[in-house]
């Protein structure tokens, strides 16, 4: 048997990597911040104050102007429940310019890419934000409503569908040309943070990586499949004198009518025993896949050894031979029909799927999942529907025995055990295999204890 590792976001945030979107979306503001308030004029407002007028700054995504007059700046609206958001404090700061007649001049903050300003806000507003979906949400919007004419029903019976086509496909080749500077933003931010960043291994992560395969964590309706693998397991190894010998001494192979029921109870009393050396050679999974959703090496860099094959399934950081891919996946999702329909690629243009020929790794993925029955672990990926593609590959085929998931706990206790599994079940068609193959709570475990 082999174990496939799904390695996601969470499993570098528990390595004290800040990779998360929030972290680069502020990431982002506090370096605009850095680079509008001069240090002394931030230290006499924090410690006074005292505000004096900032420096202009403009970039590919925004554009913040300083003026001598008032009545260049407009009320910018914005709702924040972030002590530490450096997006909202500069919105705050320019609206208090812009009203204070007190002081002379004022600000705008404009926005050359509408996307980055959609995500700001919505983080903003919401503590978190998640861009592949939030890309996904807007291409919706772009199919679905007619933007441009849906509040004028008039307007939209007069333009033609191809018309409305034409308009559809020019928003989709905005957006995605939006996208792809915050995609070269990211890989720019998390090539910057992983380049300094000192990671140590968790023991819970190393048990994890090297332990054994545990019965209870079966499904059910995967028992045969796996008693047949370890039945050609031990043929494999020449043992097959091992069972003559326990013939001897155990009355129990009596009542076995064939040369494979034999083999059957064989391997059942001996997984009894969990320190037996039966276990140890058949329990112990003979190949790891770390499948990595991440664009960074953490798990890899700390964990693999000679019996673990890597598969960067998403890209890797500045290598053009396996780029990142930044997108959407799910191709079960009702609205995914309707852009297929459309038969406008532009639209198809960060659909992972479409992303995945590109390179081999889709195609290894497959080639590790057919050769021997797995074990899923599920460490630091959300399972969200931006995967759902792949996942439901993985958590469906038919040699899947097992998917265990390693839940995020929380400083006050608390953990997100509840909702990884909702998120795992909207990656099965079948509830009642999900049901079967997901280890339950009481034999998972935190992916990093409070207390290691």
């Amino acid at each position: 048997m082999n174990r496939v590792i799904i390695i996601g976001n969470g499993f570098d945030k528990a390595h004290q990597l800040p990779t998360g979107y929030t972290d680069f979306i502020n990431h982002y503001w506090e370096t605009v911040s850095y680079k509008i308030f001069r240090p002394y004029d931030r230290w006499m407002a924090e410690h006074f104050g005292q505000i004096n007028m900032p420096d202009p700054y403009e970039d590919d995504l925004i554009s913040f102007q300083v003026f001598r007059e008032k009545g260049h700046g407009e009320r910018l609206s914005f709702e924040s429940r972030l002590a530490d958001n450096a997006y909202a404090d500069i919105c705050e700061f320019i609206n208090g310019i812009n009203q204070d007649d007190t002081i002379q001049g004022s600000c705008s903050l404009k926005f050359k890419n509408q996307f980055l300003k959609h995500l700001s806000e919505l983080y903003s507003l919401k503590n978190w934000v998640d861009i592949e979906n939030e890309y996904y949400n807007k291409l919706k919007e772009i199919l679905s409503t007619d933007s441009y004419t849906a509040n004028d029903p008039v307007l939209k019976q007069t333009i033609s569908k191809q018309m409305r086509r034409i308009s559809s496909n020019t928003s989709a080749k905005q957006l995605n040309l939006e996208f792809e500077a915050i995609k070269n933003l990211l890989e720019q931010y998390l090539t910057e943070i992983t380049a300094s960043a000192q990671i140590t291994k968790h023991p819970s992560i190393q048990e994890a990586f090297h332990s054994q395969v545990q019965l209870a964590e079966v499904a059910c309706s995967k028992y045969q499949m796996l008693l047949e693998s370890i039945m050609s397991h031990i043929v494999s190894l020449n043992r097959k004198d091992v069972i003559s010998e326990d013939e001897k001494t155990d009355s129990k192979y009596l009542f076995c009518q064939s040369r494979e029921d034999k083999v059957r109870h064989y391997i059942w009393k001996n997984m009894e025993d969990k320190n037996s050396n039966f276990t140890k050679t058949h329990f112990t999974p003979e190949k790891t896949l770390i499948l990595n959703f991440n664009y960074t090496r953490t798990a890899e860099q700390l964990y693999a050894d000679k019996n673990c094959e890597v598969i960067h399934i998403h890209g890797e950081l500045n290598n053009p031979d396996n780029p990142i891919i930044f997108g959407y996946g799910d191709e079960l999702d009702d609205d995914y029909r309707n852009i297929e329909n459309l038969q406008d690629n532009e639209f198809l243009e960060n659909i992972k799927s479409m992303r995945y020929f590109e390179t081999g790794n889709y195609r290894a993925m497959l080639d590790f999942i057919e050769s021997q029955p797995y074990q899923i672990f599920i460490m630091g990926h959300s399972c969200g529907n931006s995967d759902r593609t792949l996942l439901h590959k993985l958590f469906e085929h038919r040699n899947c025995f097992s998917i265990k998931a390693f839940y995020h706990q929380r400083k006050d206790g608390t953990d997100d055990y509840s909702n990884l599994i909702r998120n795992i079940s909207r990656n099965f068609n079948d509830k009642s295999e999900m049901r079967d193959i997901v280890v339950n709570k009481t034999l998972s475990s935190p992916l990093v204890p409070l207390v290691e």
